[in-house]
C-alpha cells in the first residue's frame, strides 16, 4: 500500500517532482506483491516513461540537426517525423495525473 502511494505521488507530481522512472520503480514493487491498482498504474506510467524518453531522443536529434545548420519547416505539432519535416511539439505538456488511479 505504501509503495502504491509513493508510485502515485511520483506518477502525478503531487507534492514531489513528477518522475515517471521513480513511479515505475515503486509500482513494480507493489505490483510484485499483487496490488491491482499498482499493476494497472504501472502500465500507464511505463507508457508515459517511454513517451518521455522518445521525446528526449527527438529533442537531441533536432538539436543535432540545427547545430549542422538544418532548420526543419514549421509544423502544427506533429509527434513523429513526417513529410513537413516537423518532429514534435515542444508546447505539449505531458501530465497524466487524471489517468492514474489514486491509491485507496
Amino acid at each position: 500500500m505504501a509503495q502504491t502511494r509513493l508510485g502515485y505521488l511520483y506518477g502525478t507530481g503531487l507534492d514531489v517532482p513528477l518522475n515517471y522512472a521513480e513511479a515505475e520503480y515503486w509500482y513494480k514493487k507493489a505490483a510484485a506483491q499483487g496490488d491491482g491498482v499498482a499493476q494497472g498504474n504501472l502500465l500507464i506510467v511505463a507508457k508515459r516513461l517511454k513517451e518521455e524518453q522518445t521525446q528526449e531522443r527527438a529533442k537531441k536529434i533536432v538539436a543535432s540537426d540545427e547545430a549542422r545548420g538544418y532548420k526543419p519547416k514549421e509544423c502544427d505539432g506533429c509527434t513523429q517525423r513526417n513529410s513537413c519535416g516537423g518532429f514534435f511539439s515542444s508546447s505539449k505538456q505531458y501530465r497524466y495525473s487524471d489517468h492514474i488511479t489514486p491509491y485507496s
